[in-house]
């Protein structure tokens, strides 16, 4: 009877792991919307986007600790979900840096004559 109870107390709490999982990388794949459309039309909010993949990279390394036993799988569609998040946040801030440099004040160039 002790072990049963064991047993389904396991299977609830790998379920719950997986659901963690779920969560945290449906969250980075809406993240990852909004970066996309960040890179498309660079504005103030590139910041708070850059802040908001912190903490979501920070709930996954909390899922992904090492006292957390789910499946392989769980594991790599969560860290596939951070790689795509960190190539576009890495993205947007190329974009913003190009857009920077082209808005930049053109420095005085002195004409002959």
């Amino acid at each position: 009877m002790y072990s049963e109870t064991l047993v389904c107390r396991e299977v609830d709490l790998r379920e719950d792991l997986r659901l963690q999982v779920v969560s945290v990388a449906c969250e980075l794949v809406t993240l990852e919307v909004l970066v996309q459309e960040e890179a498309q039309a660079p504005g103030d909010s590139a910041q708070t986007l850059v802040l908001q993949a912190r903490e979501l990279a920070t709930k996954a390394r909390a899922v992904l600790s090492p006292s957390t036993n789910f499946d392989t799988f769980g594991e790599a569609v969560l860290r596939a979900a951070l790689a795509v998040l960190s190539e576009n946040v890495m993205a947007m801030r190329q974009v913003r840096g190009t857009l920077a440099q082209l808005v930049a004040p053109a420095p005085d160039i002195e004409l002959p004559g």
